[in-house]
């Protein structure tokens, strides 16, 4: 909590999506938080952690982070800035306009602030991203603590989560209070609002309960299994070495892109490879997002890989297939994939998206998601080609092994991915 220009701004909030609109108090509660802020659409709430310096009863708290949203207009960035009087930073990452999760921090010292803006680039992918604040930091845009304390308004003022009080705790309480008329007066516009709220919660079957949580999620995308080719395409022109390094892995992971985000490792073949030949022999981007490990013998390259065919959520769930159909159409493939690598893995179906609370068989139409897992060579990938427009990707890795052997399952090359079916 820092005090500017007589202003209280609150830095190292928790940020939640919601998954319903309007329970925000509940997971301010299940937290321990002691102030929250809500986004008046219902889509996410910022937590003031039980562990954070607890404000006076009287003191007006302002979210930092989105003061930092209307000081500013750029799309993604990082505002970081040093604590006045106190050793450390603050630092708060916006992302697509809204609070990213798990990047607000205080008391962050200057590696660790390193540390957030690398994983910050990572979330962004192919994004740029602009760097604010006063902290002395190279390329940093000046904005100053005092001018997030300019802009502070009643929209950005975070108050205290509402206490749930049982109808015989109320009355107790009420009767402390002090006379009889003043307590029945008191309580029976308690009871009055517990009443409305209990009928709006009633209003709500199960089944508009599951279609409202599957709206805020509707818009986010998937990545399709039949949309492999470009990325099959740059694993297959990935250099065999860099300056005496060569390629051994590659782990990506679908972001907010129609890009996968890629941690690409290296090691040295050659007792004459240094760090000095691959930053020569590397393409510029390499070279700038190379990282080498203290063991000498390894350098990892963050980098974004092309995905098409992205979907989202509610496009996917439109393509869903009934469970008898997933074991008739998509199953099939899965077991002739055995033939081209190693044994495919399917997970348990279990439902996708479901708000707790609800029972499955209060959901007339309720959607279900399983896992599935499969390993082949890469000159043999393609076959996710053919994989049904309800499959989608979570991972792929690629392994490359210069003693590989050249068999139907082995190979100097291998793709693994995983990713999951969706069905109703």
């Amino acid at each position: 909590m820092l005090t500017i220009d007589g202003i209280s701004i609150a830095f190292g909030l928790q940020w939640q999506v919601l998954l319903r609109q309007g329970s925000e108090e509940a997971v301010a509660r299940k937290a321990g938080a002691t102030m929250l802020w809500a986004d008046s659409a219902g889509q996410y709430v910022g937590l003031l952690p039980p562990k954070a310096k607890r404000p006076g009863k009287r003191t007006t708290v302002y979210a930092g982070a989105q003061l930092v949203l209307r000081a500013t207009t750029a799309q993604n960035l990082v505002y970081v800035s040093e604590m006045p009087g106190q050793d450390g930073y603050v630092a708060v990452g916006i992302h697509h306009r809204r609070p990213r999760q798990g990047f607000d921090h205080v008391f962050l010292r200057a590696a660790e602030v390193r540390t957030l803006l690398d994983a910050f680039a990572k979330v962004c992918g192919s994004e740029s991203f602009s760097l604010i604040g006063d902290a002395r930091l190279d390329g940093i845009e000046p904005l100053p603590l005092t001018a997030l304390a300019a802009v502070a308004d009643a929209g950005a003022i975070m108050r205290r989560p509402k206490l749930r009080v049982t109808p015989i705790q109320g009355a107790a309480v009420l009767v402390l209070l002090g006379g009889i008329g003043f307590a029945w007066q008191t309580y029976s516009k308690w009871r009055a609002t517990q009443l409305a709220e209990e009928a709006v919660r009633k209003t709500q079957t199960p089944a508009e309960q599951y279609a409202q949580a599957l709206s805020v999620v509707s818009a986010s995308p998937l990545f399709l299994a039949t949309g492999i080719d470009d990325y099959l395409d740059w694993a297959r022109e990935l250099p065999v070495s860099i300056g005496g390094w060569g390629v051994r892995s590659v782990d990506c992971e679908p972001k907010d892109t129609p890009r996968l985000s890629c941690s690409v490792r290296l090691e040295r073949n050659f007792a004459q490879a240094s760090n000095e030949s691959f930053l020569a022999a590397a393409p510029t981007e390499w070279a700038k997002a190379a990282a080498f490990d203290l063991d000498q013998r390894t350098v990892r390259v963050t980098t974004t890989v092309p995905l098409a065919s992205t979907r989202t959520v509610g496009e996917v769930l439109k393509q869903a297939r009934a469970r008898s159909e997933l074991t008739q159409e998509f199953i099939p493939i899965l077991q002739k994939m055995a033939v081209l690598g190693t044994e495919p893995k399917m997970g348990n179906i279990k439902p996708f998206g479901l708000p707790d609370g609800v029972p499955e068989d209060a959901v007339p139409v309720l959607y279900r998601e399983a896992g599935w897992s499969v390993q082949v060579p890469l000159r043999t990938a393609a076959v996710l080609k053919t994989f049904p427009e309800y499959a989608y990707l979570t991972s792929l890795s690629l392994s490359l092994e210069r003693n590989g052997k050249a068999g139907t399952a082995e190979s100097f090359a291998t793709v693994k991915v995983a990713g999951a079916v969706l069905t109703k």
